[in-house]
């Protein structure tokens, strides 16, 4: 992996950490069939996909604190990313 692309994604996923739908790198709201899905740019020809997913468990962190929600990657490099049946 380019030292590049590495730190655009750890840039990312603490983006992502803090508020997934925050409007920076590249973020969109994909349409169609990934309605519901985001992305963020990584670079010219990759992108980060993932969904917000509910916390419907009560899932929580080291620290305690309940999660809003449940970050899923879908895909973190290329552009052919298509929704699961």
């Amino acid at each position: 992996m380019r030292s590049g692309r590495g730190k655009e994604l750890l840039k990312i996923k603490q983006t992502v950490e803090k508020d997934p739908y925050y409007p920076s790198q590249g973020f969109e709201r994909l349409a169609g069939n990934l309605k519901g899905y985001c992305s963020r740019k990584i670079d010219k020809g990759n992108r980060f996909i993932y969904e917000v997913l509910p916390n419907d468990e009560g899932a929580r962190g080291d620290d305690g604190n309940l999660y809003e929600g449940i970050v899923h990657v879908h895909e973190a490099w290329g552009h052919r990313y298509k929704k699961p049946k």
